[in-house]
């Protein structure tokens, strides 16, 4: 399993899990990031953060 950074520009997957606890986790869950949602990176920052994804 990859995480979301190590994807690559273009790149795409499944979400498999969010991890935490915190706010941070609940702003992704509340944005859709949620188990089984496919993704693809469309941009990355050039020192690799942030990244967008659709």
């Amino acid at each position: 399993m990859k995480s979301l950074k190590d994807l690559g520009l273009h790149g795409s997957g499944e979400i498999a899990h969010v991890a935490g606890r915190g706010t941070g986790t609940q702003r992704l869950l509340a944005m859709g990031f949620r188990p089984g949602t496919p993704i693809r990176v469309v941009q990355v920052a050039p020192f690799g953060d942030p990244i967008t994804v659709e």
